[in-house]
């Protein structure tokens, strides 16, 4: 009967050394910079769909358990969509971020799931139809012409990021949306006997990222 009061107490000892290394809480230095990379996925309406590769950087400062920084990410989409004569077709987004952050962590463990937001500016640019076509009031046709393709700027368009996902060690691993206030530019132009057509955009997406961070480990 000692015997098994001796095996349970061991047991419950055991327990309550895991507990106490899982739940430990650490200071952290406060400075610390992300380096990022990841997929992410367009936003967009109706059948459109975008996928992409994305890299930021992200310096930041701690105080307790709220996180402060400034974010800088390039983001480039491939935007497979039909177009107005039901043919598929590619344009290539771009976007560049330059957000200020605030992230919340809930633990203060080796295990550190956090919550963020940010707002800022993204600078746009895309690729935009261009299209042939056959003189003739009543009877256009139109066709890609793909070798001869134009880009449109939107300058800097406001917007900000929802985020939510957990640091161990020097990583972290983060589900980002980011919402931009969507431009449209539904101008055409003709120039000879080619047609620039440009559609409205959405560039808000979904980022997948994985960063490794460069100071902001324990302190000793």
């Amino acid at each position: 009967m000692k015997k098994d009061n001796l095996k349970w107490a061991a047991l419950v000892a055991c327990l309550l050394l895991v507990s106490n290394i899982v739940n430990a809480q650490y200071e952290y230095k406060p400075f610390r910079v992300d380096l990022g990379a990841g997929m992410s996925f367009l936003m967009g309406e109706n059948d459109n769909f975008g996928i992409g590769g994305l890299m930021s950087v992200e310096p930041s400062y701690s105080v307790k358990r709220f996180t402060f920084g400034t974010r800088f990410e390039c983001n480039m989409m491939a935007q497979l969509y039909d177009d107005w004569n039901d043919q598929g077709n590619v344009d290539m987004l771009y976007s560049f971020a330059f957000l200020a952050t605030a992230d919340y962590h809930f633990t203060s463990g080796t295990f550190r799931p956090f919550v963020g937001a940010g707002l800022g500016f993204y600078v746009l640019s895309a690729s935009r139809d261009t299209y042939f076509y056959n003189s003739g009031y009543n009877n256009r046709e139109y066709y890609f012409d793909y070798s001869d393709a134009e880009w449109v700027d939107y300058g800097a368009n406001f917007g900000g990021i929802i985020r939510g996902g957990f640091d161990v060690n020097h990583f972290r691993l983060s589900l980002t949306f980011n919402l931009i206030n969507k431009p449209s530019d539904y101008s055409t132009r003709y120039i000879g006997d080619r047609v620039i057509y440009n559609h409205s955009r959405e560039f808000s997406y979904v980022a997948l990222t994985f960063s490794g961070y460069i100071g902001g480990g324990k302190v000793r």
